[in-house]
C-alpha cells in the first residue's frame, strides 16, 4: 500500500519533470541532460563545501575522514555523470536515459533523494545555528540532496528529437527581417 503511494508520487514528479523539460527544450533547445548537469553541479557545490570544511573547519562540527573519503568518491562519480550527460546532449538521436546509467530506471533512487531533500528542508529549522553559518549550512545539506533529486528525475526523462527551438526560430526570423533592409542600401 505505502509503496503504491510512493510510486504514484514518483510518477507525478517524473511527469512534471518531463513536461517542464520538454517545454524548456522546445523554447530554448536546452535538453533534460543539461538540467541533469545543473543538478550535478549543485550537488558538487555542496560536496566542495564539505571538503573545505574538513580541511579548514568553519562549521561547529568537523567531518570525519570517512565522510571526506565518501565525498571524494561521490565527487568523482558526479564528474563522470556530467561527462555522460554532455555526450548524451550532443548525440540525442542514439541515446536514451537507460543507456546513460542503469540505475535510472529504478524509481528508488529518485524517491530516495526527493525524500532526503524534503527531510533536510524539514530538519533545517530544528537546527540552532548562528546566522553566519546558516547560508553555508543550507548549501551543505539541502543543496546536496536537491541536486541529486534534480539529477535523478531529469536524467530519467526521454528528450524530444532534435529540432529548432522557439528562440532559434525567432533569431532566424529576426535576421530575415533585417536582410531586405540591408540589401536595398
Amino acid at each position: 500500500m505505502a509503496w503504491k503511494i510512493l510510486e504514484t508520487v514518483d510518477d507525478k514528479l517524473l511527469d512534471l519533470c518531463t513536461k517542464s523539460s520538454h517545454k524548456l527544450q522546445r523554447a530554448t533547445g536546452i535538453t533534460n541532460y543539461f538540467v541533469a548537469k545543473v543538478g550535478v553541479g549543485i550537488s558538487s557545490y555542496a560536496l566542495v563545501i564539505d571538503l573545505v570544511n574538513y580541511v579548514y573547519q568553519f562549521f561547529p562540527e568537523k567531518g570525519s575522514i570517512f565522510s571526506a573519503g565518501i565525498e571524494v568518491i561521490c565527487f568523482a562519480d558526479m564528474i563522470v555523470r556530467s561527462i555522460h550527460c554532455a555526450k548524451a546532449d550532443k548525440n540525442l538521436d542514439n541515446i536514451k536515459p537507460a543507456f546513460l546509467f542503469t540505475y535510472t530506471r529504478s524509481n528508488f533512487c529518485r524517491l530516495l533523494w526527493a525524500g532526503w531533500f524534503l527531510f533536510d528542508v524539514g530538519t533545517l529549522f530544528l537546527e540552532k545555528l548562528p546566522v553566519h553559518y546558516q547560508t553555508l549550512y543550507i548549501s551543505r545539506r539541502v543543496l546536496f540532496s536537491l541536486g541529486l533529486a534534480i539529477f535523478y528525475y531529469f536524467i530519467a526523462v526521454n528528450p524530444l528529437p532534435p529540432g529548432k527551438s522557439k528562440v532559434r526560430e525567432w533569431i532566424d526570423s529576426f535576421g530575415k527581417v533585417l536582410r531586405p533592409i540591408t540589401q536595398e542600401n
